[in-house]
């Protein structure tokens, strides 16, 4: 990722962007640090993200098609990212021993390479 700008993103945080993966962010209650949106964009969704970012007061900045292309490495952020904190990764150790303490039969999907057509 390209961290050029006023505002730099976390070397450790991440960067996702679409409108349904920040949508799902946001419903999911992930910790969404920061939104940025690209300029004068109108779209239907997107108004519905910003809503629900002015509700959780997520902080939104608006910047260029450039400076949006620039921090998210590619054009097909489209028109919306959000800034994360660091993904926790957890042991299967951790998942068995949870699942244990809770009285329940452990669950586990172990899923790679999975990419948003």
């Amino acid at each position: 990722m390209n961290m050029a700008g006023e505002r730099r993103v976390k070397e450790e945080s991440m960067l996702i962007g679409g409108r349904n993966a920040v949508k799902e962010a946001l419903a999911s209650g992930a910790a969404v640090e920061m939104l940025y949106a690209l300029e004068g964009a109108g779209h239907a969704l997107e108004e519905e993200i910003l809503s629900a970012a002015a509700a959780k007061g997520i902080p939104v900045k608006r910047v260029s098609k450039d400076k949006l292309n620039a921090l998210y490495g590619s054009d097909r952020h489209q028109g919306i990212a959000a800034v994360l904190p660091p993904f926790r990764y957890a042991e299967v150790e951790d998942m068995l021993s949870e699942a244990e303490e809770k009285g329940e039969p452990p669950f586990v999907v172990v899923l790679d390479g999975i990419q948003e057509p």
